[in-house]
Parts: structure tokens; sequence; C-alpha cells
């Protein structure tokens, strides 16, 4: 219980009531440079660079907002009035930090031979080690939870400002942070010939960290009386309650690049990169108005434009997108390598249940201004991560060999697939009306998240031997397949005490019933070249472009009205054009296209 609370300035909300959890810290980064010169048989150089791990975000805690509504005497305890601009009535929120950021990492080996015989191994990026304290190196640090949030009791809320939401409650999960980036030069030479070399370098971007949950979120009543909210400004909603999962962090990039000048009969380079994979994402929590013996009874009135009546959304977050990956080499191998993978995209979170158990009067006179929404969504999927690779190997005329393999293979990342919608119940009685257009009376809508696109891959390989009895380059590159889409839930909809419904405006549906799939993912493009100029008894070259599937589409749930033995009371009536009075669907996602592709290659002596 509280005395009249009044503010008069933009930003002076009513009530604050916050738990909010400190954000991780971002990873140190890790540079390393390697520069060897060598006159011996035999020069070996090797990098090890790390980048530093993400900070975990702090949680949210619980969050309780005790309300008593005016009780009609002489005493007016309980009102909550505001004038400004985002000057809310009362604001409750729950918000788990974010994840850190991974650390970075640069390596560059450069080394000089002079007797030839040079060998060359890096390795940089995250990558499991558990002799080295079992950490993910260059990972990002996973995002704190969020707690609940509750409204207990009822209130007298007025509020006149654009943005000024009477009641808002918030429970928030922390986005995972994103992973490291990683780049790598390798720079090697001999100025002599010998008879075997080896080249190794491979970068690996840092995963992305996950993301927490948002907490449970309810309204409910306690003293038996009921509550009043009104604003009168624009988007500024009676009432608005979310649970929003935090997303995934975006995987770490990877860049790899390498020059190699060391003629020998023998060589092999062997040349890699890989984007991180982008994290999952975290649920939205359970969303509960009113209880089974007690429900929520009161009235909203608003008049600003998109200013709706009573908003209730639980949201998945969204899948982290894979990291990219760009490997550029130029050899002198006789034997070489070179590879690109983009990182997985990491899969949406499902959208919480909604359960409603009121009796409301609600009126609505803005445009675009609903009375009542009730949703569950499921986040999007994550991206898959592009690659693209390109190597040229070319074997000088003192060269020894007499055969040569380029091979050179490209992978897109697989998207990650869309989250669920969850089960809404929801029974309303009382009276919802709007006046103007785009403003439908009542949505219920349980919706999946959409999947993400797949990695498009591109890689192009060249190959040049100036003699010699044979050579090869073979070129494969596969794009990332579309995610899947997420599944809408189940919709109940029933009215115990009867519920009329009226709209005025044009595309002011009366009331809306979906069940609605996400959409599939289409499948990550594919480009392929491979071109042989050797002057070698025989030349070949393959190229492969193997295309990826798109996602497919999610389902869409089962929607119901009343109960089995009992019909429900419904007194439905718009005015406008476009504005049906009673919307039921349960729609199937599309499913995602596929890839397209594009291949080719050349062989012939260039004289």
């Amino acid at each position: 219980s509280h005395p009249v609370i009044s503010t008069n300035g933009d930003f002076s909300s009513g009530v604050v009531a916050q738990s909010i959890g400190g954000g991780g810290g971002k990873a140190g980064n890790s540079n390393l440079i390697n520069r060897t010169k060598s006159v011996g048989a035999t020069a070996i150089t090797g990098g090890l660079a790390l980048g530093g791990v993400g900070g975990a975000g702090g949680k949210g805690g619980d969050v309780v907002v005790e309300l008593e509504a005016p009780d009609g005497s002489n005493n007016p305890s309980g009102a909550i009035v505001t004038r400004g601009a985002f000057a809310y009535g009362l604001l409750a929120h729950s918000i788990g930090g974010g994840g850190g950021a991974g650390g970075n990492s640069l390596s560059t080996n450069e080394s000089t031979s002079k007797s030839g015989s040079p060998s060359d191994a890096n390795r940089s990026g995250a990558i499991q080690l558990g002799g080295l304290g079992g950490q993910n190196w260059g990972n990002g640090g996973q995002g704190g939870s969020a707690g609940s949030v509750a409204i207990v009791g009822d209130a007298l809320i007025q509020t006149s400002g654009d943005g000024a939401t009477a009641l808002l409650a918030q429970s928030i999960g922390g986005g995972g942070g994103a992973g490291g980036d990683v780049t790598s030069t390798v720079k090697s030479s001999s100025k002599k010939s010998s008879r075997n070399e080896g080249f190794v370098s491979m970068t690996v971007g840092g995963e992305g960290g996950a993301g927490q949950h948002g907490g449970n979120v309810s309204w409910q009543s306690s003293s038996g009386l009921s509550s009043s909210l009104s604003t009168g400004g624009a988007q500024s909603h009676g009432a608005l309650l979310q649970s929003i999962g935090g997303g995934g962090g975006s995987g770490g990039s990877s860049t790899q690049n390498a020059n190699i000048n060391a003629p020998s009969t023998y060589s092999f380079g062997g040349f890699g990169s890989s984007g991180g994979s982008g994290a999952n994402a975290a649920n939205g929590g359970v969303i509960q108005i009113g209880a089974p013996l007690s429900p929520l009874t009161g009235s909203i009135n608003t008049v600003g434009i998109g200013a709706a009546g009573l908003v209730a959304q639980s949201i998945g977050g969204g899948g982290g997108a894979g990291g990219g990956s760009t490997t550029d080499t130029s050899s002198t191998s006789t034997y070489g390598v070179s590879l690109g993978f983009g990182g997985a995209g990491g899969d949406g979170g499902s959208g919480g249940a909604l359960s409603t158990l009121a009796r409301l009067d609600v009126l609505t006179q803005g445009i675009q201004a609903p009375a009542v929404v009730l949703q569950s969504i499921g986040g999007g999927g994550g991206l898959g991560g592009n690659t693209s690779t390109s190597s040229a190997t070319t074997l000088p005329k003192d060269s020894k060999a007499k055969t040569s393999l380029s091979f050179g293979g490209s992978a897109g990342g697989e998207a990650g697939s869309g989250g669920d919608g969850s089960v809404i119940t929801a029974d309303l009685s009382g009276q919802l009306v709007t006046t103007r257009s785009g403003s439908d009376a009542l949505v219920v809508q349980s919706i999946g998240g959409g999947g993400g696109h797949g990695g498009n891959s591109t890689i192009s390989n060249s190959l040049e031997q100036s003699s010699g009895s044979g050579s090869l380059p073979v070129v494969l590159s596969f794009g990332g397949g579309g995610g899947r889409g997420g599944d809408g839930g189940t919709v109940i909809f029933d009215s115990a005490e009867g519920l009329a419904l009226d709209t005025t405006g044009h595309n002011s549906q009366g009331l809306s019933l979906q069940s609605i799939g996400g959409g599939g993912g289409r499948g990550g493009n594919v480009s392929s070249f491979g071109s042989n100029s050797s002057k070698t008894d025989i030349n070949l070259g393959a190229a492969v472009a193997i295309g990826a599937s798109g996602g497919g589409g999610g389902d869409g749930g089962a929607v119901s009205i009343g109960q089995q033995h009992r019909a429900t009371s419904l007194l439905i009536q718009t005015r406008g054009r476009q504005a049906p009075g009673l919307l039921v669907q349960s729609i199937g996602g599309g499913g995602g296209s596929g890839s397209n592709t594009s291949s080719g290659t050349s062989a012939g002596s260039i004289t």
C-alpha cells in the first residue's frame, strides 16, 4: 500500500522495481609473432595463439511488486500518475547480464631457410585442451539468467505521455557473448631446393556463448478489487508483460593467409580455417495472468497511436550466427590441401507457455491499437557461416616433382533451427472494443521461429606445373543446409462468462486464433572452380559443387474454442472493410528453397 505517486517530467516513472545482472567482461586478446632464419639443413617453427574466454553474465534476481487499488474512500491510496514522455506508471523487470566476448587471436609466422627443409606448424584459435585448464579458449561467455517478475494486487495507474506504458513487467535473459575472431598469416621460403618439406596451418574461430532463459512473469489480483489502467500517448500500452530468452552469441570468424615458396622434390602444404559455431538461444518463460480461483479483473483505456490495451508475450531468443571462414593460400607444394568451413548457426529458443484468466473491459481509440494480444513466439535459427577458399599452386621449372595434386575443399555452415511456439490457454470475459483502423479486438497466436539460412560456399583452385608426367587439381564445395522452422503450439480459447468484441475501423478483426509454423531456411549457395594450366604430359581437373537442401517448414498446432460439454458465449461485431469477425487458423510453415550451384573446371597446357 502506498499514497498517491505523481511525476511530471519525461523519463520519470512512478514506480521502478528491478534486478539487473552485470555483464561479463571481454576476454583478453592474444598476439603471436614468430620470425626465424636458418642456415642449417632443417628449420622448424611453430606457434600457438589462444584468445581468452569471455566472462559469464550475472543473474537477475526475482522481483515482486504488491499493489493495492483505491478502495473508494476519501483516502485514495494506491494511485500512480505520470505526465511525461516515457514515464511508465509501474516498471518491473529482471534482466540477466550479457556474456563477455571471447578474445581475438592474431598469429604471424615467417621463416627463411638458406639450405632448404623448412617446416612450419601453426595453430591458433578456440580449441579444447583438457590439459590446459579445460577451457574453451576464445569462446564467448554465457549470459546470465533472469529471475521471475510477479505483480500482485490491483492498482489505479494513469499516464499521459508518449511511450509511457501504464504497467510494464519484463524478464529478459542475458545474451551470450560473441566468439573471438582468429587471423593467421604464414610466410615461408627457402633459397635452395630440398627433398622433403612440410607446412601446416589451421585457424578456428571461437564459439559463441549460450543465451540464458527469461524468467516467469505473472500478474494476479489479491484484493478482490479491480485494476484501472489508462494512457494518453502514442505507443503507450495499458499493460505489457514479456519474458524473453537471451540470444546465442555469434561464432568468431577465421582468416588464414599463407604464402609458401620452397622448391622441393616432395612437399606437402596443409592449410585450413573454420568459423566458430553460433550458440543456441534460450527459451522465454511462462506468463500467467490471473489464477484459477482468482481471475484478474479490471479496465484498460488507451487513446494513442499504437497503444494496445494488454500485450503478453513469451519470446525465445534468436540463435547465434556461425562465424565466417576465409582461406587464401599461395604455395609451391607438390601435394597441397586447402580447406575452409563455415561455423554452424545456433538453434532459436522456444516461446514459453501463456495462461490467462481475466475479466476485462478494454477500450482503445488509436490506429494500430489492438485491445488484447497474447503470443508465444519461437526465436529464429542462426545463420550458417559463409566460407571462401582460394588457393594457387605453382611448381617452377627446376622442380624435380613428376606429379602434383592440389585439393581444395569448402563447406558452408549448417543453419540453426527455429524455436517452437508453446501452448496458450486463454479464458477471457468482458468487453473488448477498438475504434480505429488496424486495431483487432483479440489476437491469440503461437508462432514457430523461422529456420536460419545455410552458409554460402565459394572456392577456387589453380595449379600450374612447368614439367612432369601428370597434374590434377580437385575442388569440392558444399553449401550449408537451411534450418528447420519451429512448430506452432496449441491454442485453446474459452470464455466462461461471455465475451463481447467490437471493432469499428478497417482491417480490424474481431477474434483471431492462430497457430503458425515457422518457415524453413534456404540452403547456402555454392560456387566451385578449378583450373590446370600445367605443361605436363597429362592434365586433369575436377570441380564438384553440391548444393544443400532448404529447411523444412514447421507444423501448425491445434486450435480450439470452448469446452466439449459447454458452449462458449461470444458476441462479435465488426464494421470496417477487410475485418473478419472470427479467424481460426492452423498454418504450416513453408519449406526453404534449395541452393543455387555453379561449377567449372579447365585443363590444358599453355604455350
